[in-house]
């Protein structure tokens, strides 16, 4: 098979699978959001862990997370990211202070907390996912457009 388009059919495959896998854990995110924010338990989470890493000149933060639920039991999430303006909140002079915060979570579901300081930030996320997974799919149909039109060209079909 000499001359087969190996780089553009497994740049379309790695395009639609991540972009799909994006997508998909964006939009699960998302609806996990919405239903935290409008219906989720409402506690006082300690903050177990705080700290920035930075990469490339830009700085992220992350929190790690522990409360205890309706039902008596100790919850902990592994560190998950924030924004620069609550870590703002949470620490004087970047070095972390405060160790308590409210979040929402759902009751019986493993997903990320809703930290209420942060929502704006979390919204911004799930957004910004589902557009990325859209866009890396739309990158992959274009790829996969062009490998059809490659492969009926070299077939001689019209």
């Amino acid at each position: 098979m000499a001359g087969f388009p190996w780089r553009l059919m497994l740049l379309t495959l790695l395009m639609l699978g991540v972009g799909g896998a994006m997508f998909v854990f964006a939009y699960r995110d998302q609806r996990a959001f919405f239903a935290m924010r409008d219906q989720g338990t409402e506690v006082v989470a300690d903050i177990v862990d705080a700290f920035g890493r930075t990469n490339k000149g830009t700085t992220s933060y992350s929190v790690k997370l522990s409360w205890v639920d309706k039902r008596g039991q100790v919850q902990t999430y592994r560190p998950t990211h924030v924004s620069a303006g609550f870590w703002r909140t949470i620490s004087t002079d970047n070095v972390w202070t405060v160790k308590t915060t409210r979040v929402r979570y759902l009751e019986g579901e493993n997903v990320r907390p809703l930290i209420v300081g942060d929502m704006a930030e979390r919204e911004y996320q799930d957004r910004f996912g589902i557009w990325a997974g859209l866009g890396f799919s739309l990158v992959g149909l274009v790829c996969g457009y062009f490998l059809v039109r490659t492969l009926r060209g070299r077939d001689g079909v019209a």
